[in-house]
């Protein structure tokens, strides 16, 4: 998860907290004061789901003690795959769609 998330300052002092903790907004908050703490870009390819996406960028973004992510970039592409039975027998796979985000990861002030 390292490897998806930028941060925009230094979070080593900042407290880890757990995933569950983690907001995931619809659009920044209007309501109170943050910073933005770094911007998460979970990889294509990797999730069977959007929840397992969504899960997987809080997940990131608690490890650099994040309050809240929401996304701002989305873009929708065709990848290629296929899986071939080790027994015989042929395989299977082809041409599917995939959601890429990029997540802002916000710390409360």
């Amino acid at each position: 998860m390292r490897a998806w998330y930028v941060p925009t300052e230094d979070t080593t002092s900042q407290a880890r907290v757990p995933y569950e903790r983690v907001a995931f907004l619809d659009a920044p908050p209007s309501d109170r004061q943050y910073r933005v703490i770094g911007y998460i870009c979970p990889p294509v390819g990797k999730f069977h789901s959007w929840g397992e996406r969504l899960n997987a960028t809080r997940a990131a973004a608690s490890l650099y003690g994040a309050d809240a992510v929401y996304i701002d970039q989305q873009s929708e592409g065709e990848l290629w795959s296929f899986k071939v039975n080790q027994w015989g027998g042929g395989g299977s796979g082809g041409k599917y769609k995939d959601v890429h985000i990029r997540a802002v990861a916000i710390a409360y002030e």
